[in-house]
């Protein structure tokens, strides 16, 4: 990883944490279980598979999981509904011919105590490596949101509803957003969240770099597009590094053509990394001593992390 680039928390919305399946033409949440996609758990192989453990941190705010948690009660009340409305109006078209049992192993009153051992199950399992964060500062963040929805600021829109006007659509999305302002500049971190809204306001940024502290993406998938550009993840970013860093191959280059690694050398730059074959790679390398430059072209195993052949020129010897 380059050196002193600034920590990374990942914020992720309800919108991209919770799956839905379509059943009737409607769209239902995840009901025995929370219905965490498979791309969140590509996000966290990604960070340990590149050990940037102590880098990127998945965060998950206390308004995520409170609207996941309502969705969930919402369907299971609707959904049970609809099956007992369901089952009369088949009873009721077949008669006789009919006949069908079902249980539910939940009941409608215990059902909320049974999401929030989904959640807290989550939360505290290590595999999710997820950080909850709290709406801290409540008082505070009350006077802030209520100034933003009287004056229309971002995510708070104005809409017209049978013709009356309002300012305080996005109240949700606000209070998120306040969460992540809050909690990376307490922890002096950049912010990247991820959702599927289109709006969070004009402080999120759509470019990961050194420069935008709070940006914003629409997938999982982007996001890990942004880190592994900002942390420079890919091979060829690995393998530039290393040949630029490790003074190990600078040594292996200069004695296997009988030069010695000293004091002299006094630059080392790689021009370019290039895959050439599946897991192969052409990696030119100019090192400097004693005046002279000595141009490598090395031919370089990934997965052995080892050097197959390189040629080499000498200019200014």
């Amino acid at each position: 990883m380059p050196k002193d680039l600034k920590k990374v928390s990942v914020f992720i919305d309800t919108n991209i944490l919770q799956s839905f399946v379509k059943h009737h033409r409607k769209d239902y949440v995840f009901l025995s279980n929370l219905g965490i996609p498979k791309s969140y758990y590509d996000l966290v192989a990604f960070i340990t598979d590149n050990r940037l453990q102590d880098d990127i941190e998945i965060c998950i705010s206390e308004v995520v999981f409170k609207e996941l948690r309502q969705h969930m009660i919402n369907n299971f009340n609707s959904f049970c509904d609809s099956i007992k409305s369901d089952m009369a109006s088949y009873a009721k078209i077949a008669g006789d011919l009919f006949e069908c049992s079902y249980s539910i192993k939940q009941q409608k009153e215990s059902y909320p105590e049974y999401v929030d051992s989904l959640i807290n199950d989550f939360i505290n399992n290590p595999k999710n490596v997820c950080r909850y964060v709290p709406v801290s500062s409540k008082e505070r963040l009350l006077d802030t949101l209520l100034d933003k929805s009287l004056r229309g600021v971002k995510p708070f829109t104005v809409q017209t509803i049978e013709g009356k006007t309002y300012k305080d659509a996005g109240f949700k999305d606000s209070i998120i957003a306040e969460t992540i302002f809050a909690y990376c500049e307490e922890k002096d971190r950049k912010c990247l969240l991820i959702s599927n809204d289109s709006d969070f306001g004009q402080k999120f940024e759509n470019t990961l770099n050194e420069t935008n502290t709070f940006v914003k993406c629409s997938s999982i998938e982007q996001a890990i597009e942004f880190l592994s550009k900002y942390y420079e993840t890919s091979v060829e970013d690995r393998l530039k590094r290393e040949f630029t860093e490790n003074t190990y191959w600078h040594e292996y280059l200069l004695t296997s053509i009988e030069q010695e690694y000293d004091a002299s050398v006094t630059n080392v730059a790689v021009e370019s990394v290039s895959q050439y074959e599946e897991n192969q790679y052409n990696i030119d390398i100019v090192i400097t001593a004693n005046e002279a430059q000595y141009w490598f072209t090395v031919n370089f195993d990934a997965v052995a992390n080892d050097i197959i052949e390189f040629q080499y020129k000498i200019e200014n010897d």
